[in-house]
């Protein structure tokens, strides 16, 4: 056996297999109405979409057909993510890798766990990696690693538990790092003992809460942890003059300084913090992401010392989900320049029904300007149980299994349009996925993933419509965060996927440093906290791209100093604060639109300190605070070309959105109707998904003319197309190809 330990000895390559079999089929040719009919026009190879598997009969993966000149299939990041019950039985999770297989779905995700023992063999974890390989030899595997140790190992090592009382060890912990340093080198050792370097991908690494590297809330409290913030604090600044100016405390030192506790961040407290006073606050927000980043790139640099070829992830980044700011999860742009290969995330906790926007918990759209892969993680409650005692699968009753097939096609559209990575999960290991029609649907899904390549081929490149943008540190700058968060982060993500438009997810540092694309409409969520440099390089972007801004509740209020002159100067618009005994949200809009008529109500009433309206001439009124009559949304064309659009109301709604994109004369691909439908949209090259809201027929608008083809349906087709009427039902899923003429 080599020796492949993660940080001193030669390393171990763990070889990624080629390409799945993907079938390139074209779709049926005809001339019925209703049908596709491309008669001596150019078409997409499609995939054929196979009926529902007979009863008590697996559905068997089709014969790969021959694709001529077409580009190669896409290997498909898509996988079954394996979990035992409760009770630790592996029976539904191998019946379920069976019906994978069967679908041609032969990529799995695979938990494992150690017993903290001391002189614990690590190796001896793979036991369920090995039975699954007895089952479906051709399976390829990436570990998840769960990395949260015993009770019994934080009993002995009671220093390393987080905050004192948490049920996993914290990322200051120098034990608990060199503990899952010698897991990680049992593991890879074991991965090569049983010759397994051809069938484990790689590792996902989990730890803390959920297994998702996020705390519930608290500050580090430790004796370690505070030693570590102060070992922080020493390289964050080049002294303790430069420390004692950033807190505006001329007695602060390294050796002293402390955590004194989180800020109230009751309602009417105010959403910033007092600067430089509570500066310590700030620092201590930050130091918590640091660590725990930092904890991640240390094991996927160890781990990729060892095995080159081995692809690393983690469950990382939910700036767009997780609300309180101390939770550790914002420090993505550190991890984006990591060892780390790409990231994991569940589809959104909120909103994720039948109907829902289904967004994604982070920037997903940055990994690929790094050349990372970010993975949704669909957790689809299918109202399928499987009884351990019988056997028998049964459904709750309730739970239609065709709406679950269009939640479930929604999450895999987003994956497909954005170029993400799926896992299927069956979460509880009950048997969730214990259906061979869903594997049936699945497998459908792989082989159109595979043809994806061709859709993006005969399409033509476009640069995305609205490109949403977070910021990680100016989340350290709020008090007040919760309801804050679940404002201008949540609600104006989902509007943004509800928009009628391709849009696009990145970390504003993104755009700073030009990794993302132009786009022409830019909606910033967060971006709280603008130093002069950064204001200066957006608007000499906005200007250069003649694009148009989209600022929310309070662009670039905290620069050297907190101030409405600094809104001002970003929104290139007179933003002026309301008295804070005054400070009401809450709007009516003020024309008369095709998606919000004049005086619809936007955002909630709500004292929400402090609060900004606008007092500019210049600019056009779009909406009024309900209880001033202040102007809370306009918009202007600078100078330099580029146009600003001020929401100081701190809620986007989906129709107030579409409203500003039509003013803007941004192509919306469902128009205005009678009905205002305001579905979940994802436009990718040479491909369109709609995920109804509620039934009626809805108007699309392509651009140009295509003809078009339902990748879902085989059956249902546009030819020549370059405006028609789609019918969705409550929460169905349409996923469209469009082939240019």
């Amino acid at each position: 056996m080599s020796d492949n330990s993660l940080f001193s000895r030669p390393p171990v390559l763990l070889r990624l297999l080629g390409f799945f079999g993907l079938v390139l089929l074209v779709a049926l040719l005809g001339g019925l109405a209703g049908r596709l009919s491309m008669m001596g026009q150019p078409s997409v190879a499609l995939p054929e979409a196979p009926g529902p598997a007979a009863a008590g009969a697996a559905p068997q993966p089709a014969a790969p057909a021959d694709a001529g000149d077409a580009p190669a299939p896409i290997d498909a990041p898509l996988y079954f993510a394996m979990q035992p019950n409760a009770q630790g039985d592996w029976t539904a999770a191998y019946a379920q890798a069976g019906m994978a297989a069967a679908a041609g779905v032969r990529r799995y995700v695979v938990p494992i766990t150690f017993t903290w023992a001391e002189g614990e063999i690590a190796q001896g974890a793979l036991q369920p990696v090995l039975a699954l390989l007895e089952r479906v030899p051709e399976a390829e595997v990436l570990l998840a690693v769960d990395l949260n140790p015993a009770e019994a190992w934080l009993a002995a090592h009671p220093e390393a538990r987080h905050g004192g009382g948490a049920d996993y060890a914290g990322p200051t912990s120098p034990a608990w790092l060199a503990a899952c340093q010698g897991k990680l080198s049992g593991l890879l050792a074991g991965v090569n003992a049983h010759a397994l370097e051809a069938r484990v991908q790689g590792y996902v690494l989990r730890a803390f809460e959920n297994g998702q590297w996020y705390h519930a809330g608290g500050w580090p409290a430790s004796p370690g942890d505070l030693a570590a913030f102060r070992a922080w604090l020493r390289l964050r600044y080049a002294n303790e003059a430069a420390l004692q100016q950033a807190w505006g405390d001329d007695k602060a030192t390294f050796a002293a300084a402390a955590l004194p506790g989180k800020p109230d961040g009751a309602e009417g407290a105010g959403n910033f913090l007092a600067l430089p006073a509570e500066h310590y606050a700030v620092d201590a927000m930050r130091f918590t992401s640091a660590a725990a980043a930092e904890v991640i790139r240390t094991l996927a640099a160890g781990i990729k010392r060892a095995a080159p070829e081995a692809l690393v992830l983690a469950p990382y980044g939910f700036s767009l989900e997780l609300l309180h700011n101390d939770a550790g999860h914002f420090a993505l742009e550190t991890l984006l320049e990591s060892a780390l290969d790409g990231f994991v995330c569940p589809i959104s906790e909120v909103n994720r029904g039948l109907g829902g926007a289904g967004g994604p918990m982070g920037p997903v759209d940055s990994a690929r300007y790094h050349g990372k892969t970010w993975y949704l993680l669909d957790e689809t409650r299918t109202g399928v149980v499987r009884n351990a005692q019988s056997g028998q699968t049964v459904r709750v009753a309730g739970a239609r299994a065709e709406d679950v097939f269009h939640v479930q096609r929604r999450n895999f559209a987003a994956a497909l349009v954005h170029g993400l990575g799926l896992f299927w999960s069956d979460p509880l290991g009950d048997g969730w996925l214990h259906d061979e029609e869903q594997w049936a649907v699945f497998g459908q899904m792989q082989r159109i993933y595979g043809a994806r390549g061709v859709l993006a081929e005969a399409a033509q490149e476009t640069a995305p419509d609205l490109l949403v943008v977070v910021d990680e540190a100016s989340r350290f700058y709020q008090r007040f965060d919760t309801p804050l968060n679940d404002l201008v982060l949540r609600q104006a993500r989902d509007a943004a996927l509800r928009s009628g438009v391709a849009v696009e997810f990145c970390l504003l540092s993104d755009v700073l440093s030009n990794r993302a694309p132009p786009a022409k409409v830019y909606l910033f969520l967060n971006a709280f906290q603008l130093g002069d440099a950064a204001r200066d390089g957006l608007h000499a972007r906005l200007a250069r791209e003649k694009a148009s801004a989209l600022w929310l509740y309070a662009p670039g209020y905290i620069n050297a100093r907190a101030g409405a002159g600094n809104i001002a100067k970003v929104t290139r618009m007179n933003a002026l604060k309301l008295d804070d005994a005054a400070a009401e949200a809450g709007s009516v809009f003020s024309l008369d639109g095709q998606w919000l008529g004049k005086g619809a109500r936007i955002g909630e009433t709500r004292l929400f300190p402090p609060l900004f309206y606008i007092d500019d001439e210049a600019a056009d009124v779009l909406a009024h605070y309900r209880a001033s009559g202040r102007v809370s949304v306009a918009m202007r064309v600078v100078e330099e070309g580029w146009t600003s659009v001020y929401l100081a109301e701190p809620a986007l709604t989906p129709a107030l959105l579409r409203e500003i994109l039509q003013i803007l004369e941004l192509h919306l691909y469902v128009q205005p109707s009678a009905q205002p439908y305001l579905d979940t949209v994802h436009v990718g090259e040479g491909v369109i998904a709609l995920h109804g809201s509620r039934a009626g027929s809805r108007a699309i608008s392509l651009g140009a003319h295509y003809n078009v083809a339902d990748l879902f349906d085989a059956s249902a087709g546009w030819p020549g197309k370059e405006s028609f009427l789609l019918p969705l039902g409550v929460g169905e899923t349409r996923l469209l190809a469009l082939s240019p003429l």
